[in-house]
């Protein structure tokens, strides 16, 4: 595929300074034979997880052998990669983005009640910016690999929502604030905004017995 060789003709030109390193024109075949191995080690992680992962890995290992620090690619050839971006002010911590997210890009802690990215696994599907229901996320395309393109990002986070019933954190305060919203709004907080304090299983609970 002509993009395949131009990217990665690029993150080579990058990385190791090294112009058409994978060519098919036959004549140029004689100046490649002269070019010397730039890498350090050779790659070694023979594991297998998907395909994303093993690009990231690759990836990883050629960033760790290259020549600069920093190496970034605008030019859109495969239009896999790239990082996702939140608007904090819109972002109400749904999670609705992570559980769409099949590869395993974007991710929440509940201890801090994060959303997390991690870059170098991210294919840019946009299925998280087209589902978003408050419009907050981004995708931005391009490969800029940094030392924290491999690893966890927090993109948001917020203070956990605790059940008062059984301790337990089980929402975001944004979410709480927009579910007493939603119900003063259409009328319905004075019956059901008691409840909403407490976690699904509690909140059955008190409702059977309220009744």
């Amino acid at each position: 595929d002509n993009n395949q060789v131009k990217f990665t003709n690029k993150l080579i030109e990058f990385m190791f300074s090294y112009k058409n390193f994978i060519t098919d024109n036959y004549e140029d075949l004689p100046k490649q034979n002269n070019i010397t191995n730039p890498l350090k080690t050779f790659y070694s992680n023979y594991s297998f997880q998907s395909r994303r992962t093993k690009i990231s890995s690759i990836l990883k290992f050629l960033y760790e052998n290259a020549n600069i620090d920093d190496v970034q690619i605008n030019e859109d050839y495969l239009n896999i990669f790239g990082e996702v971006t939140v608007d904090d002010s819109k972002c109400s911590l749904c999670l609705a983005c992570v559980a769409h997210c099949k590869i395993g890009a974007l991710t929440s802690k509940q201890e801090n009640y994060s959303l997390n990215h991690t870059p170098s696994i991210c294919i840019q599907c946009k299925i998280c910016e087209n589902l978003c229901p408050e419009d907050a996320i981004k995708v931005v395309p391009g490969l800029k690999l940094t030392d924290n393109y491999f690893t966890d990002k927090e993109l948001c986070s917020d203070e956990p929502i605790v059940c008062p019933g059984c301790n337990k954190a089980f929402g975001s305060k944004k979410t709480f604030e927009r579910v007493k919203e939603k119900l003063i709004d259409t009328g319905l907080f004075e019956a059901k905004g008691k409840y909403i304090h407490y976690c699904e299983e509690c909140r059955v609970k008190r409702i059977f017995e309220d009744n």
